[in-house]
């Protein structure tokens, strides 16, 4: 996990979704690793955390790479969050 588990009495919304997210991608075989510690030979499908844009964007949550190469990124929300105005509407 690349998050740090919180009691469930001090998660936000966010904290929620990165749970779920990561506990999804497990299912659906990716292997989850901090981008401080990346191997891309762990798995082919790696998701990596924290991932840095390029300069003045931030960072993704999870980018997907698949035998090395970025393949996609995820971006955890709240429960109900609009996507409108994230850069998608």
């Amino acid at each position: 996990m690349c998050w740090d588990p919180v009691p469930p009495t001090r998660r936000n919304p966010e904290e929620e979704a990165r749970e779920l997210i990561e506990a999804d991608l497990v299912r659906a075989g990716w292997i989850v690793q901090n981008r401080d510690g990346i191997n891309l030979q762990a798995r082919r499908g790696v998701a990596m955390c924290e991932f840095k844009r390029k300069s003045g964007h931030g960072f993704a949550d999870y980018l997907l790479l698949v035998d090395g190469k970025a393949v996609g990124a995820l971006e955890a929300k709240p429960a109900g969050h609009p996507l409108l105005g994230d850069g998608l509407g």
